[in-house]
């Protein structure tokens, strides 16, 4: 079933390339997908998922593209009832089950990060980022769901109590108005930094606005696609050396995809 979903990713990515480059968009591999394109010419063996960032410009105007192919559809807080303020582009003739997903029947899916402006100075940037790790772990606990199946076994009662008042208290309206108000607190800045404040789990890696003028080809899975040429100091900022192999037992994924509902047709 890996095998498979990884399958069903890489047609996504390869039609998220195809409409970048028509529209001329810019994007990277990036996370776990750029370290799997550099270290191992494709996906990580133990990952199960494909990100990519797009500066806020794109993003936008992607998001604003109405034909982009026919069994496809990018999800994201403003055109349905999906509460991230990151965007999905999903093949929609497929489901696909997370445990700690509020939102269900996605389809299998690319995630992707829009990269926001930040001050050239570093102690404002270095407030507005922590500022947004605060912030986000409010938006997150207000904008996920009572559905969600939860890993941490020690939070997991207060969670569900939590949850469970959630769904008379917060509907989908004032989740949807909590995200645009995050977003706008946090694309307001201007300078020639970036990063990804949108899921601030990874806001380590800060890159330069000029990062994106000049793009390389990288290989993954036999194909080619788009990614920054400063990649070695974008890793390094995220995961030190990138190149050694972590442990046997930390080989998995950090995913919780509910497999056996995976990939049946609707």
């Amino acid at each position: 079933m890996i095998d498979n979903l990884k399958k069903v990713e890489l047609d996504i990515l390869i039609c998220f390339d195809r409409i970048c480059r028509e529209n001329s968009l810019r994007y990277s591999l990036a996370y776990g997908s750029l370290l799997g394109a550099v270290r191992h010419k494709g996906f990580i063996p133990w990952d199960d998922d494909i990100d990519v960032i797009m500066p806020r410009a794109d993003y936008e105007k992607l998001l604003k593209l109405d034909n982009i192919g026919e069994n496809m559809k990018i999800f994201h807080f403003r055109n349905s009832d999906y509460f991230y303020p990151f965007a999905k582009m999903c093949d929609i003739r497929y489901k696909l089950f997370e445990s700690y997903r509020p939102e269900k029947c996605l389809g299998p899916y690319i995630d992707i990060f829009p990269l926001d402006y930040l001050p050239d100075d570093k102690r404002k940037r270095d407030k507005i980022v922590k500022s947004a790790k605060k912030n986000a772990k409010i938006m997150f606990a207000v904008t996920n769901s009572y559905n969600a199946v939860y890993k941490d076994k020690k939070s997991r009662n207060r969670k569900k109590i939590f949850y469970f008042f959630q769904r008379f208290f917060i509907n989908k309206y004032i989740k949807r108005r909590f995200l645009l108000n995050y977003e706008k607190k946090y694309t307001k800045f201007s300078g020639n930094k970036m990063a990804n404040l949108m899921y601030t789990e990874k806001t380590e890696a800060i890159l330069d606005v000029n990062d994106f003028d000049k793009m390389m080809e990288i290989e993954f899975e036999k194909k080619s696609f788009l990614a920054i040429t400063n990649y070695h100091q974008y890793l390094s900022m995220l995961y030190g050396d990138y190149m050694i192999l972590p442990k046997n037992q930390d080989r998995k994924s950090i995913h919780n995809f509910i497999i056996e509902d995976c990939l049946k047709r609707e």
